[in-house]
């Protein structure tokens, strides 16, 4: 397995499985956990592919991208690369107050109205009770595109693995 962070430059693509971990990202000198907690699936069951990760290898955003000399523009740049030319866009969305998805929340509605077919998309606790706060809308539109909704990490990554290679089926863990 390839791992991807914004210190790395893209390499090509073509023929590749490659999945990009979107979802929210902490703002602090740590790693987000979500994403180390799929590094770790991803390792245990072998994936081959590349995988993009939207942060520093090393954690801490803001001092890294400065001792780097990197602007704004530039991580853009590299995300946007990442998300068009992986096979899979990964959305976790574990919504809480560390981890409130801003972005994520626009990424999501870009990517559900340009490509709904890349995505592969979870949500913890999907079906254990009500949803997280303002996920209505992220929800009704998985359902109604035929986008499936996982309530695990584990079987998210797994679809989103199944897809990068290109044998998964269209079925939503709600229905």
């Amino acid at each position: 397995m390839d791992v991807l962070y914004y210190e790395h430059q893209y390499p090509s693509f073509m023929g590749r499985a490659s999945i990009f971990l979107a979802g929210p990202t902490l703002r602090s000198d740590e790693r987000t956990p979500w994403r180390l907690d799929a590094l770790n699936i991803l390792k245990n069951i072998n994936y081959t592919g590349i995988v993009c990760i939207p942060e520093f290898s090393g954690g801490n955003f803001i001092r890294e991208k400065a001792a780097r000399n990197l602007t704004s523009k530039t991580i853009l740049n590299w995300e946007t690369f990442g998300l068009y030319n992986s096979s899979v866009i990964l959305f976790w969305m574990p919504f809480c107050e560390d981890l409130p998805g801003l972005t994520t929340r626009a990424e999501f509605g870009y990517w559900m109205g340009k490509e709904p077919s890349k995505l592969a998309v979870g949500m913890p606790g999907l079906l254990l009770g009500p949803p997280a706060r303002g996920t209505g809308f992220i929800r009704y539109h998985c359902i109604s595109q035929c986008v499936p909704l996982w309530s695990t990490l584990e079987e998210t990554v797994a679809y989103a693995i199944g897809k990068a290679s290109r044998d998964a089926p269209c079925v939503t863990s709600e229905t």
